[in-house]
């Protein structure tokens, strides 16, 4: 779903909001859907069941703090087992988002991009 901000992002431009927020938005509902099914039910395609990697980065280049939270939510979910679903820590939700936020930053092509990321997710970050 995310495919085409990826493939920009490894060629060090940012996507358009606009059309990355209506992704992200109809991405949430889908991932919402999803995560609400038994684990077993949950599908492999990105198209019904996008990464949550991929919505949270969109949401820190759209500098959506609600989202990031969300979304950040949503990928703890997907990695922890169904025993403990639940976020154990804030200290372990924010390393979740910083292990993110490196693997975003890796994506750059340049130094000088990923300090333009870095300072998005600096920006979007901050405030949570």
């Amino acid at each position: 779903m995310f495919s085409e901000m990826i493939k920009m992002l490894k060629q060090g431009e940012l996507p358009a909001g606009d059309p990355l927020r209506a992704k992200l938005k109809a991405a949430l509902i889908k991932k919402g859907g999803v995560l609400q099914q038994p684990r077993p039910c949950w599908s492999g395609d990105p198209k019904i069941n996008p990464l949550a990697q991929h919505m949270l980065w969109a949401a820190i280049l759209l500098a959506d703090g609600d989202s990031v939270e969300m979304v950040t939510a949503m990928l703890w979910q997907e990695r922890s087992g169904p025993q403990s679903p639940e976020i154990g820590s804030s200290e372990e939700f924010r390393e979740l988002q910083r292990q993110q936020v490196e693997e975003f930053l890796a994506l750059a092509p340049t130094p000088e991009f990923r300090a333009t990321l870095l300072e998005i997710c600096r920006e979007t970050l901050s405030g949570l």
